[in-house]
């Protein structure tokens, strides 16, 4: 961010993840972060190019068929799993 020390947007970074591993999210910020994932993900298809990227990704990573997966798994992530994975992963 123009005007602002990485240490400054570091210390606003571990402030927000504190906050979700002490407080749940709102059900309407998840659903908003349901909803970006999953028109970036569905708009990220819109080519040829983006589909065979999106093809290749998958298929390096273990098979292109995952990516029928992922929005249903994208649609269960729940308020208490983001909050247990940012425990996990927090400091």
């Amino acid at each position: 961010m123009p005007g602002k020390e990485p240490a400054e947007i570091e210390r606003e970074i571990d402030s927000l993840l504190d906050q979700v591993k002490s407080e749940l999210i709102s059900d309407r910020e998840l659903q908003k972060a349901k909803n970006q994932i999953e028109s970036a993900f569905v708009f990220g298809q819109d080519s040829i190019f983006g589909q065979a990227m999106k093809i290749g990704y998958y298929e390096a990573v273990g098979d292109w068929r995952l990516m029928d997966n992922y929005l249903d798994g994208i649609r269960k992530v729940t308020r208490e799993d983001i909050q247990r994975v940012a425990r996990v992963l927090g400091p």
